[in-house]
């Protein structure tokens, strides 16, 4: 390999990157969770905003850019009837997090009500996630 190669490889750092494939694949899942019941309400609103403020971002594309992007992704996956799919494609990188179905959960509570949708993703992340 050449020796310029190896040393941007080198200055990669591999956790950072794990961590950025988490945080976005959290933000996907947590956006799809407070769009699968067709309402969005202010104390949902209130617990994404935290959310995005406090998640590790190590990406030059800003969070609230993604997430316009991940809106429109999560928006055609229910749409299109390819929910599971979008599950699947995010749960690799959040495997081993026990917090993520904990957050999902609270999300989808957070209105006063989890619809069928909600509990029907609940049942299709913890299939996805173990």
């Amino acid at each position: 390999m050449p020796m310029l190669l190896q040393k941007l490889f080198s200055r990669i750092d591999s956790s950072a990157m794990i961590e950025q494939k988490h945080s976005e694949s959290l933000l996907a899942i947590c956006t799809l969770a407070y769009q699968i019941d067709g309402k969005f309400s202010l104390e949902e609103q209130k617990l994404f905003d935290d959310l995005i403020k406090q998640i590790p971002w190590h990406s030059a594309t800003r969070v609230e850019t993604f997430h316009s992007r991940v809106i429109s992704d999560s928006r055609d996956a229910i749409n299109k009837g390819e929910i599971a799919k979008f599950v699947v494609d995010h749960a690799e990188s959040l495997r081993g997090d026990s917090s993520v179905l904990a957050i999902i959960r609270e999300l989808s509570a957070s209105d006063g009500e989890v619809s069928d949708s909600e509990i029907k993703l609940l049942s299709l992340l913890e299939t996805s996630l173990n």
